[in-house]
């Protein structure tokens, strides 16, 4: 098990700002510095690994100090006098359970150690109310039978101190009753929780799987056939279905205590009363009053900080990293230095895919792929219930958000992808910037957060900008502004494969959260549930921009064909030899083979491939100007024809253009022969 790993509080940074670093480490000590990635690969066959030291106030020696990694998400709600319950009181959800038989669970509690109350799920699965006493003995009234995973329940739970009797109700029938003379203990001085319960150290745990709906809180026991049991009445009136785009929960009642959901449970999720009728909680917002809670959610791992670093002026653009050592590990944690605002060094940028990273952060092994290499860094994360956007939640639902403010094992320099045995992500990018270096190109480095946020002007300066090698993720603001640097005359060259795919959402309080939906499961992959297709940061349709307007191929000409775990190289097609792309063959034979080489399975062309299709958006001036084709596809086709890789260009009517190679293995074959090939010509 890796006994060093650690992230930092951001991926971009500014000359002059300050990045701070969270490190765990089992060791006494490690030693810290801060170096300039220059190329991750560490095949023979290739530059090799390289890196460059920096002198900075970083660089020394460090105490280590073990820091946890504790997922599960919950509502908190901060203890205030209305929270004291003296008297009577019923507590009421709905609720949702889909791993019931796991263990404790908490569904709405003010509980610590032996005090306070609460709903909560028992260890087998069934209903349960708990009562503190005030003298440290607990009841425990239980409904006697475990609940069914996947469905939904109307649970009550109350006290009523006149006839000093507990009731526990389940969709509308009272399933236990017991006299329980109970001091008027107001319970543990702690905030209420909904999805866990607190120890009596102060932590939160029994982590609830599934959804909960509609909580209330009365200062009474409310009696059947009462008529107004609404928020005028109630200690505490949750709508869940308000602020569904927010961490806020608002409470309705005149006590207005509004809660806040901690480490990302999912919102926009279909509640008890979803008629199917309507798809988008934008539309029917009442039928969305649910929060869907995980216990391996994690927004934001908490850890201290060990160091920072304020970024020196004038320090070149590009990708850096806090080098860690200790006695017997080491770690790289990268950060992406931008061009200060408004004065690029360079003509050219680089747009690195940071929401892809975020992506595939930790992607742990699922089934049915077959992995060609285990790492430390991917038994770490497994061992730790880290997820990706690829990987299921405990319960069997998946993954919606991706978060940078935890370790993200795979983000490192000389990562190996399970799946391919090759980098991938950073490690796959590095090719790109250490070719630019090595042939003199100077270039800025930003990143897919920068451009979402700043939009067209981010680009404004720059004359070219290059892709990354997996651009996958992209939001719609980066688009936006993508098309806007094309129509004024700006050039994109697309370096990759699989890009502008999956409709992104950034959360809008929480600028480290991305958020994804999939309409269904599609080559091994989890599909959102009926009626959660649409995203809770922004309200979009999720899935694919396939599916949408702004497809792929109506921006860069080629879109998504399939996964081939293979290599192969370009053959020329007739558009090469047109005038309009003659700049782009310069030294190459006209029969030549292009890219029969290269550190992604040894081909050009590898991994996953684009290709045109005038149907789904390619321009029709668009030069097709050579392709790869004999592969064995991996997986669902995602439209009815071979799997093949494209080469495009095409221009625009403001004078700008489009060079698209449709491969993710492209920049990988940059290096071959140290940099003179005919796909680095």
């Amino acid at each position: 098990m890796r006994t060093l790993v650690g992230y930092a509080d951001r991926l971009s940074v500014l000359a002059g700002e300050e990045i701070g670093f969270k490190v765990s480490c089992r060791s006494p000590t490690y030693h810290a510095d801060i170096v300039r990635l220059v190329h991750g690969d560490e095949s023979p066959e290739g530059p090799g690994f390289k890196e460059e030291l920096l002198e900075t106030t970083v660089s020394g020696e460090y105490e280590g100090r073990v820091q946890p990694i504790r997922p599960g998400s919950y509502v908190i709600v901060a203890s205030a006098p209305p929270l004291r319950l003296t008297g009577s009181f019923e507590v009421r959800a709905h609720i949702f359970p889909t791993t019931p038989a796991k263990g404790v669970q908490g569904l709405v509690t003010r509980w610590s150690g032996s005090r306070g109350w609460g709903l909560f799920l028992g260890a087998e699965g069934n209903l349960e109310l708990w009562l503190g006493r005030g003298d440290g003995r607990v009841v425990r009234i239980s409904s006697g039978a475990p609940l069914d995973s996947h469905c939904w329940y109307f649970v009550t739970g109350s006290y009523n101190v006149e006839t000093r009797v507990a009731t526990l109700s389940q969709d509308g029938q009272v399933v236990s009753r017991l006299a329980a003379p109970l001091s008027t203990d107001p319970g543990a001085d702690v905030p209420l929780l909904m999805g866990a319960h607190w120890t009596k150290a102060g932590n939160p745990e029994g982590y609830f799987n599934g959804k909960i709906g509609s909580p209330r809180l009365y200062g009474h026991a409310v009696q059947p056939g009462e008529n107004d049991a609404g928020p005028n009445v109630a200690v505490a009136y949750w709508d869940l279905a308000a602020d569904i785009q927010t961490t806020r929960v608002r409470d309705t009642s005149r006590n207005e205590l509004h809660g806040r959901t901690v480490n990302m449970p999912a919102r926009g999720v279909t509640g008890h009363n979803w008629s199917g009728d309507l798809w988008s909680w934008r539309d029917a917002p009442e039928q969305y009053g649910a929060i869907h809670f995980h216990d391996d959610d994690l927004e934001d791992a908490g850890w201290e900080t060990d160091f920072t670093l304020t970024v020196p002026p004038g320090l070149t653009s590009g990708v850096y990293a806090a080098r860690l050592r200790s006695d017997d590990a080491d770690d790289h944690i990268p950060f992406i230095v931008r061009p200060v605002k408004g004065k690029p060094a360079a003509d050219v940028a680089v747009l690195l895919p940071t929401y892809t990273y975020l992506a595939y952060a930790n992607e742990t092994i699922f089934e049915p792929h077959v992995p060609l290499l285990e790492q430390d860094e991917d038994r770490w994360a497994a061992e730790n219930r880290l997820t990706s956007l690829y990987n299921w939640h405990s319960d069997g639902s998946g993954v919606f958000y991706g978060s940078r403010l935890k370790p993200m094992m795979n983000l490192r320099p000389r990562y190996r992808y399970w799946l391919t045995g090759h980098p991938h992500g950073l490690g796959a990018d590095l090719c790109l910037l250490d070719w630019l270096e090595t042939k003199g190109h100077r270039h800025d480095a930003l990143t897919d957060e920068d451009l979402h946020h700043e939009g067209v002007d981010l680009l404004g300066s720059y004359r070219v900008v290059l892709t990354g090698a997996h651009p996958e993720y992209t939001t719609a603001p980066m688009i936006r502004a993508l098309k806007a640097f094309l129509e004024a005359g700006g050039r994109l060259m697309y370096l990759g494969g699989n890009g502008f795919w999956m409709v992104t959402g950034v959360h809008g309080e929480q600028p480290h959260v991305i958020e994804i939906r999939r309409r269904s499961p599609t080559s091994g992959l989890w599909g959102s549930e009926p009626g959660e297709v649409f995203l809770s940061t922004t309200g979009e349709l999720g899935d694919t921009w396939q599916q949408r307007r702004e497809r792929p191929r109506q921006l860069v000409g080629v879109g998504f064909e399939r996964m081939v775990l293979e290599g192969q190289p370009y053959r020329r097609d007739p558009g090469s030899f047109d005038p309009r792309a003659a700049f782009v063959f310069e030294g190459v034979e006209s029969d030549e083979v292009i890219g029969n080489f290269g550190l992604l399975f040894g081909g050009a062309a590898s991994y996953e491939v684009d290709g045109i299709d005038v149907r789904y958006g390619t321009p029709s001036h668009a030069l097709l100007l050579a392709h790869a084709s004999d592969f064995t596809p991996v997986g669902t086709p995602e439209l009815d024809h071979h799997a093949r890789a494209d080469m495009v260009f095409f221009e625009t009517p403001s004078g700008g253009a489009v060079f698209a190679t449709g491969s993710i293995g492209w920049c990988a074959a940059l290096s071959h022969n140290r940099y003179d090939n005919n796909v680095s010509r």
